[in-house]
């Protein structure tokens, strides 16, 4: 099934994501924190599909955002950037996806991200702080240069407002930063953190990274008090 939607805004977030808000007007169209959507346009009587993650929460206004990073190989993400303005029809399925958070939240939660790979997790940690703000969550968030920091304004703010989240990003590709960390996400950047023991960890981002994050906590289980079951992830392939 698809439910058809029309952008109401577009904004840039950094110099190569664009964050999309889709009405879906009085449609019947839910979906859990974590989850995403296939957007299915036609771009020059062909028709194109691309799956990406809802940024937002559920709520009473009828939309959704999505987070979408530019692309050239991808038809479709190129048109969403260059050629579509406010209040083009933009087709979505319903939402899909099998990692989410469970209804008892009350944590505590471990977020670990590499680029793109926030905004499952963005959409998860603002269901936290809106439902239940004293539920321990610390995200770890992997970035390539301080531009490509996705919501960096809107974590920040989070995290000065509610001491029960923290944030720790590490810039990979820069020399000059003000981040804590500027390296690949290792052993030890996560005992320095002092994460909180018996956490759930969601992780989402490159395959190679989640796969060398899932290894390292597996390493980690004693000190962390985690076993695979408190692990979840979900992988990016672009």
């Amino acid at each position: 099934m698809q439910v058809c939607t029309h952008i109401k805004s577009i904004e840039q977030k950094t110099p190569s994501v664009k964050l999309f808000t889709l009405d879906y007007d009085q449609q019947n169209f839910k979906f859990h924190p974590g989850q995403w959507v296939d957007i299915h346009l036609t771009i020059d009587d062909e028709t194109h599909n691309c799956g990406y993650s809802i940024t937002s929460i559920p709520s009473d206004n009828n939309t959704i955002e999505v987070a979408v990073k530019l692309a050239p190989e991808l038809k479709l993400t190129e048109h969403l950037h260059k050629n579509s303005n406010a209040g083009d029809e933009v087709f979505i399925s319903n939402a899909q996806g099998a990692v989410f958070l469970p209804e008892d939240i009350s944590g505590p939660y471990v977020f670990i991200a590499g680029g793109v790979g926030i905004t499952p997790l963005y959409s998860m940690i603002q269901h936290i702080n809106s439902a239940q703000p004293a539920t321990p969550v610390t995200l770890i968030y992997s970035v390539t240069t301080p531009e490509e920091f996705l919501f960096e304004e809107e974590l920040k703010t989070l995290a000065k407002r509610n001491p029960n989240f923290r944030i720790f990003a590490t810039i990979t590709r820069a020399k000059k930063h003000k981040e804590k960390f500027s390296d690949r996400i290792n052993s030890e950047m996560l005992l320095s953190i002092e994460l909180p023991v018996s956490a759930n960890y969601y992780l989402c981002g490159p395959p190679q990274m989640v796969d060398d994050v899932v290894n390292i906590l597996n390493t980690l289980q004693n000190e962390l008090g985690i076993t695979g079951s408190n692990i979840h992830y979900d992988k990016w392939w672009s």
